[in-house]
């Protein structure tokens, strides 16, 4: 069983796909599965997915009929995930290589539900988009925040945003529902 299982739900995004893929197969840290979730894609997406797939077997590709928003797929893939951790990831996000390393680090460091990752924003041409991140570089990612004070963080401005993050899979699987 994996320790880590990265959700990504995927309507048409053939142009990024395969970077993003690369990134997780990339990672420095090996324990993970990624539930990639087709959501009806019209375009090559189900092609690029089948193909990591079959190259990496830790990739599993569940097609769904496309649902009109991300929670349908991400919820199917929480549902599937075999991982203690759950890691939030879309279609056009990337990882850095040790992302994954540096987070089950921290989850052995510190005993907590939720990790948050930080989420630098790049253009099509992989430039910076003015130093813009999520949540921006002054907010203190060594902080240790109770639920309902995070949650607070991700309406309104959005200060802190759910892509990136892991969450402890029992703690998930309480608070999402699938149709």
């Amino acid at each position: 069983m994996p320790l880590i299982s990265i959700v990504i739900p995927v309507y048409n995004a053939e142009l990024f796909l395969n970077y993003s893929l690369q990134s997780i197969i990339n990672q420095t840290f090996t324990d993970w599965e990624c539930l990639v979730i087709n959501d009806g894609s019209t375009d090559d997406s189900l092609n690029i997915i089948t193909n990591y797939a079959n190259k990496d077997n830790r990739i599993r590709c569940i097609t769904i009929p496309h649902g009109g928003n991300a929670s349908i797929p991400r919820a199917k893939g929480v549902k599937e995930a075999l991982g203690k951790w759950i890691v939030y990831f879309d279609a056009d996000d990337a990882l850095s290589s040790d992302y994954l390393s540096k987070m089950v680090s921290k989850s052995l460091e510190f005993d907590v539900d939720i990790l948050l990752g930080r989420m630098v924003m790049y253009d099509s041409t992989l430039n910076n988009i003015d130093n813009n991140s999520i949540p921006n570089v002054s907010f203190d990612m060594h902080q240790i925040m109770n639920g309902i004070d995070a949650f607070l963080l991700t309406i309104g401005d959005w200060i802190i945003g759910c892509n990136g993050m892991m969450v402890k899979a029992n703690f998930v699987m309480l608070t999402t529902t699938i149709e």
